[in-house]
């Protein structure tokens, strides 16, 4: 179907994809944007298993996963409603402190 080339470049294009996914599935702070990125993640396998001629797996796969467990997951986080805790961003104040007594120590 492709020539031996084409295959390198798409396994090596689909794997970049799954590990910048499966990064963003465990760095993501917000449940619900992991469970939509894991998604995203089950559908890229799929289609890969596509494009390598395994199409009842991949229907198979999309179906177990995408179709069940997934929507699973998302329904139980919303059910939850779990609150996202969000880091403080705001450390300008103890910037200033620290700067204000190095200018204090620099001009005695």
């Amino acid at each position: 179907m492709f020539s031996k080339l084409s295959q390198s470049f798409i396994f090596i294009i689909s794997l970049s994809f799954f590990v910048f996914i499966s990064y963003k599935v465990i760095r993501t702070t917000h449940p619900i944007f992991g469970v939509l990125n894991l998604v995203v993640l089950f559908l890229g396998s799929m289609i890969f298993l596509l494009l390598i001629g395994l199409e009842y797996l991949a229907l198979c796969f999309a179906m177990v996963y995408v179709g069940a467990i997934a929507i699973l997951f998302l329904f139980v986080i919303m059910l939850l409603d779990i609150k996202v805790v969000r880091k403080p961003q705001d450390f300008f104040p103890i910037r200033a402190k620290k700067l204000k007594t190095l200018l204090k120590v620099l001009t005695t």
